[in-house]
């Protein structure tokens, strides 16, 4: 999978925040669900519900706080839809949820002490396992994404950004597993502008994840080259080594 995904980030975030409003709104003109017939009122609406064995998947509960569980949708079996963890003091610290209704959990935000969202999870293709983790600075600006793009629930690809000088959010590092073996394989760096500056990239089941071969100021056939094989190619003129230790880009 390309870099071309990360174009879903935008939609992921503006889905957050139309899951948020789905909180709040009350409106008369809300449609009822089909699935909800005789119960009076807006579809959404939150209620809560207790079920015995109730677990969060993500989210934990901090010393003090507490977890409330709600049904969403006011289905008839009153199946919980959202997982809300508080503070001791009240504020929300976590939230689980089901989007679609389908029983599986495929939004998780974390929250700062303000109320500002720090982590956000999706699963975007909604097979059960999250795709994408992103990391929000206490700003709201995006620092960092992980995701898995072959869907095998294991994270083959961190993003990293970072404010230039302009105060615009732009892209700083690429790091990838691209033949998902748990060992990083292809690197990116980006100018302060966000325009792609160097590639490196190893030899396909290398485990010292460190680049074997770079390119400077790569051209985009180059550039696409160099994410579909491991074949060797001549390292930039002038390039120098640059070991990368394991973890690097988290």
């Amino acid at each position: 999978m390309n870099r071309n995904r990360f174009f879903v980030l935008a939609g992921a975030l503006a889905l957050i925040v139309t899951a948020g409003a789905c909180n709040k709104k009350k409106s008369k003109t809300t449609p009822k669900s089909p699935t909800a017939k005789g119960h009076k009122g807006p579809r959404f609406e939150l209620k809560v519900v207790y079920k015995k064995g109730a677990k969060l998947l993500v989210c934990q509960v901090p010393d003090g706080g507490k977890m409330v569980t709600y049904d969403i949708n006011r289905d008839k079996h009153e199946n919980i839809d959202i997982w809300k963890v508080f503070h001791k003091d009240g504020t929300v610290a976590c939230r689980e949820q089901d989007m679609n209704f389908d029983g599986k959990r495929d939004l998780v935000v974390k929250y700062y002490n303000n109320g500002a969202r720090r982590e956000v999870w999706l699963d975007e293709d909604w097979d059960g396992k999250f795709d994408i983790i992103m990391h929000l600075r206490p700003d709201a600006t995006l620092a960092r994404v992980e995701m898995d793009t072959n869907g095998d629930g294991k994270i083959d690809t961190w993003k990293r950004y970072r404010l230039n000088k302009d105060n615009k959010n732009v892209a700083y590092t690429v790091v990838r597993d691209r033949d998902y073996d748990g060992y990083r394989d292809y690197w990116e760096r980006y100018d302060e502008n966000g325009n792609i500056d160097e590639i490196s990239w190893t030899d396909e089941g290398a485990q010292d994840e460190k680049p074997k071969y770079w390119l400077s100021n790569p051209t985009q056939e180059e550039e696409t080259s160099a994410e579909a094989t491991s074949e060797p190619r001549k390292p930039a003129k002038g390039a120098k080594s640059r070991p990368a230790a394991r973890g690097a880009g988290k």
